[in-house]
């Protein structure tokens, strides 16, 4: 290339470049594996003290879904009565979205890779040109105009339930809090794992299991409302 118009050496802007993105993607990575532990700690602890089967399910991808899902039909079954089958369409509707989005960022990552086999290459790309390219990689995405409104439908009912379920499990721990806890994880949704860590030795919004002092949740109790056989409620 011309010195010119980089006067170091490529191979150096090609090791500045990798270096950058190696850290930034350990950087990520890290966080990403905290706040993951932290989630999988608060949901199987609160599954567990809820005789939730199976609460090892928190630590898997998916399973965290059914375990949330979970502990909402829990809290309803317990406070109001009857199935509402939330852990069971929270755990399809993720499933798809899941699918799609692994989909689409394995064939955008490895369009993005062929490009950046060359750093250079995007700098000497009009602007016309990385439109096109952009617009090459969401077409290779795309599953057609009825099947990309179906999953967009899916994945905004998914996020639906989904944060149906946080409300129900901050309510189930800290109904004092739980308004403020669920407009933060709308709008800043790296709160979530803090917000169920922190929620893991709460049940303040639940009954007692035998009376006791006040609490601030509903008015039933575990021994007269939680069937022998909860598998319809918690269980596969």
């Amino acid at each position: 290339m011309a010195s010119d118009a980089y006067p170091y050496s490529e191979a150096l802007y090609m090791e500045l470049f990798w270096r950058m993105m190696i850290a930034f993607v350990l950087i990520m990575v890290l966080i990403t594996v905290v706040m993951y532990v932290l989630q999988a700690i608060g949901l199987q602890k609160i599954a567990r003290r809820r005789g939730i089967k199976r609460p090892w399910l928190a630590w898997i991808p998916l399973g965290e879904y059914w375990i949330l899902g979970s502990i909402s039909d829990r809290y309803h079954h317990v406070c109001r009565g009857g199935d509402r089958g939330r852990r069971k369409l929270l755990l399809g509707l993720m499933a798809v979205t899941l699918l799609v989005s692994c989909v689409r960022t394995f064939i955008t990552w490895k369009e993005v890779w062929q490009l950046y086999q060359d750093p250079f290459a995007l700098l000497n790309m009009d602007t016309w040109e990385i439109e096109e390219w952009a617009l090459a990689v969401e077409t290779k995405t795309s599953l057609g105009p009825l099947m990309d409104l179906a999953v967009s439908v899916a994945e905004i009912a998914g996020l639906v339930f989904y944060y149906i379920c946080l409300y129900d499990l901050y309510t189930s721990c800290r109904p004092d809090l739980r308004v403020v806890f669920l407009v933060l994880s709308i709008i800043f949704s790296v709160t979530v794992p803090f917000f169920v860590f922190a929620c893991r030795n709460a049940e303040m919004g639940m009954p007692p299991k035998r009376p006791q002092l006040p609490y601030m949740g509903c008015d039933r109790t575990w021994d007269r409302e939680t069937p022998p056989d909860d598998r319809d409620v918690t269980g596969f």
